[in-house]
């Protein structure tokens, strides 16, 4: 990865944790999912990798709607938890690298694990 690239996607994690991870997330899939092959510009657009930036961003917020549930005793219903992970892996296996659609389930579980074998 370029150093614009890595500049780039080190300003949307901050945009993200400045509005909210979800949002982010979010509003990169509608854009990435509204283009078509070529941007305005004539350049390619690498759908795949947007795809999986919204991934990362919604994967990022689950942790912290988890988080917040020990720190602060928030509810997460099933089906908020259920419409979350959808999101997830659609962008995932949307995008180039659908190994990490098997492999991000995979940390969850490990997260969600790990904390219901410490918690009380």
């Amino acid at each position: 990865m370029d150093d614009s690239a890595v500049e780039a996607r080190r300003e949307l994690h901050n945009v993200a944790g400045q509005y909210g991870a979800y949002l982010v997330a979010s509003e990169i899939q509608e854009y990435v999912t509204s283009r078509r092959g070529v941007s305005d510009d004539g350049e390619k657009v690498h759908r795949g990798r947007g795809f999986e930036l919204a991934g990362e961003l919604y994967y990022q917020n689950l942790l912290r709607e988890i988080s917040l549930i020990e720190k602060e005793g928030r509810r997460l219903g099933p089906s908020v938890f259920q419409e979350y992970c959808t999101e997830l892996l659609e962008c995932f296996f949307s995008g180039d690298n659908v190994r990490r659609g098997v492999g991000f389930p995979i940390l969850l579980i490990e997260e969600l694990v790990e904390r219901a074998t410490a918690s009380p």
